[in-house]
């Protein structure tokens, strides 16, 4: 006559071995490397965890150091604007298109130069047309977003950059 052993039996023998074999193998494993292994690689993690901390805060310091002003080395037509909050940074640009708007359009072509106004006036009318025209507020929001908006190690990259 057969003897049957019940399904759970079995299968917690089967268990029993793995783990036993699991066992004899981390022990192995833990031999070859050693304690000194598993020592400094702790230490390596907790120095990347420190230094990946230590971006962090100072990024999220610097960042509210130039809250709503713009960060230092920003450009907009060749006009500094770091350290100005927008309504500041508006006249600086704007007294800036002002002034090179007033000397008008300078061109040299073979030795001559000539020199033309940056708005025309229509014969016979009073309507003027202005031959160049700037977008202030779409250059001031991007010098604004400069640095803002993303992941912080982006925003980081990005103050670093325009410095």
């Amino acid at each position: 006559m057969k003897i049957l052993k019940p399904r759970w039996l079995a299968l917690g023998l089967k268990f029993k071995f793995l783990t036993r074999y699991t066992g004899d193998m981390l022990s192995k494993v833990k031999g070859l490397l050693g304690r000194p292994v598993i020592i400094w690689s702790g230490v390596i993690i907790g120095l990347l965890s420190g230094l990946s901390l230590a971006a962090y805060g100072s990024q999220a310091a610097y960042a509210r150091l130039y809250e709503n002003r713009i960060f230092p080395g920003v450009k907009v037509l060749n006009v500094r604007l770091y350290g100005l909050t927008k309504s500041e940074a508006r006249e600086v640009l704007q007294k800036s298109v002002d002034d090179n708007l007033s000397k008008g359009l300078r061109f040299v072509f073979r030795g001559q130069e000539a020199q033309l106004e940056t708005t025309l006036l229509a014969k016979g009318s009073d309507a003027a047309r202005d031959l160049i025209s700037y977008e202030i507020e779409d250059g001031l929001q991007r010098a604004y977003a400069v640095g803002r908006g993303g992941f912080w190690l982006s925003n980081f990259s990005a103050q670093v950059a325009a410095r």
